[in-house]
């Protein structure tokens, strides 16, 4: 072989895998998009904790709403623009939100609690009770602020004020 004929053969190779790496890059960037229907990036990622809720709300009234596995996540509808978001199993699952012709999508992620949650100290002056009703039954959820002004839930009751007098 000639040496220019070596030349020609060598940019001949390097081209040919110059053209490869391009369509190796090409391939790999479009392969993550092919499950999505075309909906790459628009897709909302909403993260709850089992056993938590997390509150949505709507900029306007959808008309269906609908998890895909309620084993990982269920939801109730709380307003017309608002709903809750119950953790129940760890996994991903989605919640499809309806308004006529248009479909806006969500991507459930439901994880465990973590092992240790450090808490604020607790501020019992600022208690807030809420009734919950539940297929006709009434009963109170109470709730305190701690240090860093977050609520901390307490769990069932109702709050001395509250309670009847015996």
């Amino acid at each position: 072989m000639t040496p220019a004929a070596a030349v020609a053969r060598g940019r001949l190779m390097r081209a040919r895998a110059l053209v490869m790496v391009i369509v190796g890059t090409v391939l790999a960037s479009t392969s993550g998009h092919a499950g999505d229907n075309g909906r790459a990036g628009d897709t909302t990622r909403v993260y709850v904790t089992i056993d938590k809720t997390e509150v949505v709300d709507f900029a306007e009234p959808p008309t269906k709403v609908s998890v895909t596995n309620s084993a990982i996540a269920d939801i109730v509808v709380v307003t017309p623009i608002r709903i809750l978001i119950n953790g129940k199993g760890t996994g991903e699952t989605s919640l499809l939100v309806f308004y006529g012709n248009k479909v806006q999508h969500f991507d459930l992620v439901v994880h465990p609690a973590p092992l240790f949650s450090p808490r604020s100290t607790l501020v019992p002056a600022d208690a807030h009770s809420v009734e919950v009703l539940r297929a006709g039954r009434s009963s109170h959820e109470l709730f305190v602020r701690d240090a860093a002004e977050a609520w901390v839930p307490l769990g069932n009751g109702k709050m001395e004020s509250e309670a009847p007098k015996k």
